[in-house]
């Protein structure tokens, strides 16, 4: 089986992005009662918008999704693989894919990494 390129994992939104509820622990634990799990591409559209001589934050990308979808919260784990991805789609891409080469290095962790 071929493995797929980061472009085709980028345009594969699946059934994304989805608004679920958490349950009583988790909502305690994440601070929110909805999270939303965004889909690849609200990611790389957020990290494209990132203007010259400015950063962001993975934390800032997902309040971003949560205020987009009503959500209390967007998931932390699939924001951060969907920015890797979408790292590595602008890395691949070409004028044959019709996405925009993003500036992915102005989006850090939350570790400042």
């Amino acid at each position: 089986m071929k493995k797929r390129s980061s472009i085709e994992k980028l345009v594969d939104s699946k059934d994304l992005p989805k608004v679920v509820g958490l349950k009583e622990e988790l909502a305690l634990r994440w601070g929110g009662r909805t999270m939303v799990v965004p889909s690849p591409l609200d990611v790389f559209y957020l990290m494209a918008q990132v203007p010259k001589s400015r950063v962001t934050s993975i934390g800032e990308i997902r309040k971003a999704i949560a205020r987009k979808y009503n959500a209390d919260i967007a998931c932390p784990l699939t924001t951060e693989i969907f920015a890797t991805i979408s790292a590595q789609a602008s890395e691949e891409n070409t004028e044959l894919d019709h996405l925009p080469k993003i500036p992915f290095w102005r989006t850090l962790k939350g570790d400042g990494e």
